[in-house]
């Protein structure tokens, strides 16, 4: 997969009522998730995704694209494909990945860290966004080297 040379990577996870943010490091090799924006109008919800990543100079967006378990499209697959459209007329790269399980991986994490439903809620979908941005990260760098003594 050819990535451009310089920049960081980010990754959306767009749901109907919020889209999930994640920014990677300057070093491309560990994600984090930003706020969420609520998705109200395509045009408006690639707007909120453009200014939250105004300042971190990202060179690629990673859009998730919804996809069933047999490998067919979702009915949201259409919409991402969409805001993917729209970020671009705004500046930003982007390119689709699919996102099957990232929710799951995503809720699972946040769980195992303690966080009430609540929280969970509210976390989510750029918990979401950053399991997705990791996963290409990992594809692309590798896992981060770790040294154990």
């Amino acid at each position: 997969m050819h990535l451009p040379p310089a920049g960081r990577l980010a990754a959306i996870d767009p749901g109907t009522r919020r889209v999930g943010i994640a920014v990677s490091d300057e070093m491309r090799m560990i994600a984090r998730p930003l706020p969420y924006v609520n998705a109200e109008g395509l045009s408006a919800t690639a707007k909120r995704v453009h200014d939250a990543l105004i300042g971190y100079d990202v060179a690629l967006v990673f859009v998730g694209r919804a996809r069933h378990m047999h490998g067919g499209d979702a009915q949201s697959a259409q919409k991402s494909e969409a805001l993917a459209r729209e970020l671009e007329k705004l500046g930003l790269a982007c390119r689709l990945v699919d996102e099957r399980l990232s929710t799951v991986a995503a809720r699972r994490q946040l769980k195992e860290s303690g966080k009430r439903e609540h929280a969970v809620r509210e976390l989510v979908d750029s918990e979401s966004a950053a399991v997705l941005l990791q996963a290409e990260l990992d594809a692309v760098c590798g896992p981060p080297d770790v040294e154990v003594r």
